[in-house]
């Protein structure tokens, strides 16, 4: 009597911990990967308005310090949205999952660690609008060499010692030799 009460018991256990089969989802499906792509979506859209509206303010006035404000909160809209998955940032750019990796290793993309990984959607979205660039230029054939030549012509624009020097060198100033 006792081992047959010691069985049931045994097999009541292993039914309660017994767990439903688990439907397996592709990550798109999960409703946590599809509302972080859902959101990444909305931010670039909004960033897109937010540029196409301050391109259109500047074609109006010349120097105009709306379009310059515009332009500002759209780059500080997407600054402050979270990092994306890579499979998200591929869709965005329109490149495969190895693509986006070595571009990451690259330098072009700002990576982030864990699991999945992800990257920064800043630097997905200024490699997005150089990459389309490239393309309607029709220079895609080696578009992660075309890309990373325009961001470093970008951050030489931008430091100021490379300015000075560019300027001198159009008014074709020499800089007096040390001897």
């Amino acid at each position: 009597m006792a081992m047959a009460a010691r069985i049931q018991d045994q097999t009541r256990r292993k039914a309660a911990t017994r767990q439903k089969p688990r439907s397996r989802r592709s990550a798109a499906e999960r409703p946590s990967v599809a509302k972080e792509r859902r959101e990444a979506e909305r931010t670039v859209t909004m960033f897109d308005r937010l540029m196409s509206t301050a391109d259109r303010d500047s074609r109006k006035h010349r120097n105009s310090q709306t379009a310059a404000e515009l332009e500002e909160l759209a780059w500080e809209h997407v600054r402050e949205a979270d990092p994306v998955r890579i499979s998200h940032a591929q869709k965005l750019l329109g490149v495969s999952n190895q693509t986006v990796r070595s571009w990451i290793d690259e330098g072009i993309l700002d990576g982030f660690g864990g699991s999945p990984q992800r990257v920064g959607l800043e630097s997905v979205v200024r490699a997005k609008r150089i990459a389309d660039q490239v393309r309607e230029e029709g220079r895609d054939r080696d578009l992660m060499s075309a890309v990373l030549s325009r961001l470093e012509a970008l951050a030489l624009e931008k430091d100021k010692e490379f300015r000075k020097s560019v300027g001198q060198m159009r008014r074709r100033e020499r800089r007096p030799r040390p001897y």
